[in-house]
C-alpha cells in the first residue's frame, strides 16, 4: 500500500496539466466580475452554488 505522500504526489502529477487552463481562467473570471463591482464573495458565489 502506498503512503499518503505517495498517493499524494501522484495525485498531484494527475492535476498538474488541468491546472496549466484553470488557473489562467480563474484569474480572468475573478478579474472581470471584481470590474464589474462584484464583491469577492460575490464573484465566488456561483462558482460554489452550482449554478
Amino acid at each position: 500500500m502506498p503512503s499518503r505522500r505517495v498517493s499524494f504526489l501522484d495525485g498531484l502529477r494527475a492535476v498538474a496539466p488541468v491546472l496549466v487552463g484553470v488557473v489562467p481562467f480563474g484569474l480572468v473570471a475573478g478579474a472581470a466580475a471584481v470590474g464589474v463591482g462584484l464583491s469577492g464573495l460575490q464573484a465566488v458565489g456561483p462558482s460554489t452554488s452550482g449554478c
